[in-house]
């Protein structure tokens, strides 16, 4: 009770502190929400900015004096300076600042008293290009005073008096902030929009490893965002940093050609590439020279402006006649959302145009921004789609892939069962039939079906390659072991077509290593393979040695040389291409798949190694393989040769294991495959009992103890591994430990895999070859 207690008062401790914790946000809220509409200070908000409306006076060189107000211009020539004079008003405020924007030298005084001045400077970036806002304090005492501007270094033929502002720094701010507000609003969302879709674009690029045109685009459209606002007043008066502002306005709008002219040649596939390489060329031409000439105090950017808008004019031409031709003409419907994008940018240009050359204008670039947002939003939704398009393929080429690899399955299991019934009657002829004509058109059935398997196990092989399906399974193995079994089976081949096979296997290679013996092997009886393939005579020589990187760590060195018709050198890069037979005027006898060196290169790479290929063509090949593998056991293997007849004449008379007394069920439903196994059971010497479905195998192992079970997976009405199921729920059945062993045509990736977790002991392919088989139930007997 005391423990509920306690518990129950912490809870209530825990609901008044969220209370609480509730109440100090809702009046943090409301501080902010009544400050910020209701209180206010005064002394820096309340205070406004004032156009400067006066008349100006000014003396020409005659002796001539004109006034003038603000945004009027007059006549100048041979001046090196403009003096003009006016008043001040009658009441001015401590604290004010007359604000004058000025790009030229220029001194300003009150009365005799020099208040400010300005100078175009010099640094290692140059001269200053950007006009500023140049404050002039005043005091109230200034009231009616006379107000001189000298303004020197002009050059020009016409002089524009701009308009002038009487206010606080602080009201001045917000009265430029204010009038620009758009203009800075649209920018910075343009800047936020651009850099987004270039980071989503760096994103996808460095996922799907692929890289898109709106890259470009965006980059395009961020940068010119940036221009904008380095264009805008407001933006030197905040960060007062005119050398750099001025310059990278110019070096900005310099380099804007080059994005969009890389997003339509992209868009577009590479098919202009002369005149996006204009484009290139003249945009770093036209940065170095004008650069150059900035930094070296020869053409400052603003007077080079006249070029670089030329420059700007070639690449919007490339960019909108390359569109409109692609849309209007080649009716490429394909980018028209894009098309359109470009078409509404060339809209909003040519209102920039006519809005600039109006009397008054405010919020310069308006209109060159909302283009820019308007073509980004357009190129956005076309990625979209090209997005979804390919997504779209993806899920197709996935499907198609899950069918190809159930068509794989099924292919496995209908060719594979009729070949078992083939070469398992065939096995059987050559352990019965003792007639020397009978024997050997057996020899000739076995060879060919065997064939036949070699292709259809090759093309399985790839595709699960091809897939993402083939696993390295590591452990440790004999190296004696390994490479007797390959020089068993060659020697088979070469001896048949009368070749030479020539053993270099180093004395001093490890005896025990740790990798995938299954692949290793597979990779060196294709290579060999495909050398006795291609030699019609000569020889075919196989060497093995290892180099030690420390102690535990080697690389399995592989080289197999032939004397055949060798490979030319502009075959080479279709080398390990899948499908590929090279040279077909002298190979289009030769029987295979053309998959053996894709398959063997795909396994390498699968194991981190290393294969390369030397060819004369008619003369022979060389083919180099390297494997990483661990040293399990350091013990030089010795010499080997002389084991290799031994291992030969063992092999082919290799010796059965006897299973006298042995009582094996098989399950199959099909007929001919039943006769086989029971056969080859035979001959092996054990008690068979067979049956053609799972229910016969459930109504057996209830009334009848077996020390084995053979289970074919594919029948109708229940499976193999339902039936295995089924077994192992049947209450008082003798057979409950008795091991099944998986019977299937099936030898698509991670069957056998998939065979041992749904409980059966082990798994034989077919077609069944009679030493499997005896090794196989040898090996479940004497677990």
């Amino acid at each position: 009770m005391p423990e509920n207690f306690n518990k129950s008062k912490q809870g209530i401790f825990d609901t008044v502190i969220r209370i609480l914790i509730g109440i100090c946000t809702l009046f943090a809220l409301f501080l902010y929400i009544y400050g910020q509409f209701f209180v206010r200070n005064e002394s820096m908000f309340a205070s406004k900015c004032e156009s400067f409306e006066t008349e100006w006076a000014y003396t020409d060189p005659s002796g001539v004096t004109n006034t003038y107000g603000a945004t009027e211009s007059f006549d100048i020539k041979d001046v090196e300076s403009i003096k003009l004079t006016s008043k001040l008003p009658e009441k001015i405020k401590d604290g004010y600042c007359l604000f004058v924007l000025t790009s030229k030298d220029m001194d300003v005084f009150i009365g005799d008293d020099l208040r400010n001045s300005y100078r175009i400077s010099h640094s290692i970036f140059g001269r200053n290009v950007k006009g500023m806002w140049l404050p002039v304090t005043l005091r109230s005492g200034d009231a009616g005073k006379t107000i001189t501007m000298i303004q020197s270094n002009y050059g020009k033929d016409t002089y524009k008096i701009h308009k002038m502002y009487l206010a606080n720094r602080l009201g001045f701010a917000a009265h430029l902030i204010s009038v620009n507000i758009i203009i800075l609003t649209l920018g910075f969302a343009t800047i936020l929009f651009g850099g987004a879709s270039l980071l989503i674009c760096l994103v996808m690029r460095i996922r799907l490893r692929r890289g898109f045109p709106l890259w470009y685009l965006s980059l395009g459209i961020f940068g010119a965002a940036w221009w904008i606002i380095f264009d805008n007043p407001v933006y030197p008066f905040f960060f007062q940093n005119y050398f750099i502002d001025g310059i990278m306005e110019y070096v900005v709008q310099i380099l804007l050609p080059f994005p969009f002219a890389a997003y339509v040649h992209t868009l577009y596939k590479e098919k202009y590439k002369r005149l996006f390489y204009t484009i290139s060329i003249l945009t770093i031409l036209s940065f170095v020279s004008i650069c150059t000439l900035h930094f070296t105090d020869l053409v400052p950017f603003n007077e080079a402006m006249p070029v670089i808008d030329v420059f700007l004019l070639i690449a919007a031409v490339y960019c909108f006649g390359v569109i409109a031709y692609e849309s209007l003409v080649k009716k490429n419907r394909e980018n028209y959302d894009v098309s359109f994008g470009f078409a509404f940018f060339a809209v909003f240009a040519v209102c920039e145009i006519i809005h600039l050359n109006l009397p008054v204008h405010q919020n310069d670039c308006l209109f060159v921004a909302v283009g820019l947002l308007v073509l980004l939003s357009f190129a956005v939704l076309h990625e979209i789609r090209r997005i979804n398009a390919m997504r779209k393929e993806t899920l197709q080429a996935q499907s198609a892939n899950e069918a190809k690899t159930t068509f794989l399955a099924n292919m496995s299991h209908e060719i594979r069962t009729p070949i078992n019934a083939i070469l398992g009657m065939d096995e059987l002829i050559l352990h019965e039939d003792t007639d020397v004509k009978v024997r050997e058109y057996a020899l000739n059935i076995k060879s060919a079906g065997n064939s036949l398997l070699e292709i259809i196990s090759d093309v399985l092989d790839f595709a699960k390659i091809e897939q993402g399906k083939m696993d390295i399974f590591e452990s440790g193995y004999e190296t004696k072991t390994l490479i007797n079994s390959i020089i068993t089976m060659i020697s088979v081949k070469t001896d048949e077509k009368g070749l030479s096979f020539v053993k270099n296997i180093s004395e001093k290679l490890p005896s025990g290593f740790w990798g995938d013996e299954k692949r290793i092997r597979e990779v060196m009886i294709n290579l060999l393979s495909n050398a006795v393939k291609y030699t019609p005579g000569g020889s075919i020589s196989l060497s093995i040695d290892h180099e030690m990187n420390n102690d535990k760590n080697a690389v399995l060195y592989i080289e197999i040389k032939d004397t055949g018709i060798g490979i030319k050198e502009s075959d080479m890069n279709r080398l390990f291409k899948q499908f590929e037979r090279l040279d077909h005027n002298k190979t289009r006898s030769i029987e295979g798949t053309g998959l053996g060196l894709a398959i063997a290169a795909n396994l390498v790479k699968l194991m981190n190694g290393t294969i390369e290929c030397e060819s004369k063509y008619g003369e022979g090949t060389k083919f180099t393989v390297r494997i990483p593998q661990i040293v399990t056991d350091a013990a030089p293997i010795g010499d080997i040769t002389n084991a290799d007849a031994g291992a030969l004449v063992k092999s082919r008379n290799k010796e059965l294991h006897d299973f006298s007394g042995v009582k094996v069920l098989v399950v199959d439903d099909n007929n001919l495959n039943l006769k086989v196994a029971v056969g080859l059971l035979g001959v092996l010497k054990a008690s068979v009992t067979k049956c053609t479905s799972g229910f016969e195998m459930l109504d057996h192992i209830k009334k009848e103890k077996f020390d084995i079970v053979l289970l074919d997976h594919m029948m109708p009405e229940m499976d193999g591994i339902e039936a295995l199921r089924n077994a192992k729920r049947l209450a008082g059945n003798p057979n409950e430990k008795t091991p099944y062993i998986a019977l299937t045509a099936n030898a698509i990736a991670g069957a056998k895999q998939m065979y041992l977790e749904h409980g059966f002991s082990d798994y034989l392919s077919k077609p069944m070859k009679i030493e499997e088989l005896s090794d196989v139930l040898y090996n479940i007997l004497n677990k």
